[in-house]
C-alpha cells in the first residue's frame, strides 16, 4: 500500500490493492474517510483558529466551517479530497504575488485609543496584529472595522473619511495554508485508519 499527496486540488490516493478481494477498496475507503476527517478537523481546530499572524484566526466562521472531504473508488484507487470550496480559500492555502486593482472606496482614518499592535492570550503567548479592543481590554476582533468600532464607543466625532480613487496594489502574499499542514501531520493517522479497516477484513484464527 502506498498513499500520494497532490495540489493544488488536495488528494489523498491510496494504491497497490488490485489484488485483494472486493471487500479491501470499501474498507480503505471507510480507513481513508475516517483519517482525511480527522485532518479536516486539525486545519480547522489548528490553523483556522488562530491565534494571528501565524496562522489564520475566525472572522465570520465561513472558511473554517467549509473544510471538508470526500472519498471515491476509482478502479483500483481509491482517492481522498480534502479542501474548501470557499472563493478566497486559494488565496490564503497558496498565496498571491502580483498587482491587483483596488476600487474606489472611503477609508476610516481614526485616532481611537486603544488600537493595539500586540495580544496576549491566556497562556501568556504574544501575538502581533492591529487588534481592536473595549475600554475593559477585551478583545473586539482582529478585523472589526473603524466605524463599527467608534459607533460601539460614541466615538464617531473621532473618525474622519478618506476618499481613495482606484488604483493598483502590488502583493506579495506567502499564504497561510490550512489544508497542507493538517493533511501533512495527519499522515500517520490516515495510515493507520486504512490499515485498521483492512485488518478487520483477514480472517479470524
Amino acid at each position: 500500500m502506498n498513499a500520494t499527496l497532490k495540489a493544488p486540488n488536495i488528494s489523498v490516493a491510496v494504491q497497490g490493492l488490485r489484488t485483494l478481494d472486493a471487500n479491501t477498496l470499501p474498507a480503505a475507503a471507510k480507513g481513508l474517510r475516517a483519517g482525511l476527517q480527522h485532518a479536516a478537523g486539525l486545519a480547522q481546530r489548528k490553523y483556522l483558529s488562530g491565534p494571528r499572524p501565524d496562522v489564520l484566526d475566525v472572522v465570520t466562521t465561513r472558511l473554517r466551517g467549509s473544510v471538508t472531504s470526500d472519498v471515491q473508488i476509482e478502479g483500483g484507487t481509491v482517492r481522498g479530497f480534502i479542501g474548501s470550496n470557499v472563493s478566497y480559500a486559494p488565496y490564503h492555502e497558496f498565496g498571491f504575488q502580483g498587482n491587483i486593482k483596488v476600487r474606489a472606496h472611503t477609508r476610516a482614518v481614526d485616532n481611537l485609543n486603544r488600537v493595539e499592535k500586540v495580544r496576549v492570550d491566556k497562556k501568556g503567548k504574544r501575538s502581533s496584529g492591529l487588534y481592536r479592543f473595549d475600554r475593559e481590554g477585551k478583545v473586539i476582533g482582529y478585523k472589526t472595522t473603524l466605524l463599527k468600532l467608534a459607533a460601539s464607543r460614541g466615538q464617531l466625532g473621532d473618525v474622519s473619511l478618506e476618499h481613495r480613487a482606484e488604483h493598483e496594489r502590488t502583493v506579495n502574499y506567502k499564504g497561510r495554508p490550512f489544508v497542507r499542514p493538517a493533511v501533512l501531520e495527519s499522515v500517520n493517522v490516515i495510515a493507520a485508519e486504512v490499515r485498521k479497516e483492512l485488518a478487520a477484513l483477514a480472517p479470524k484464527s
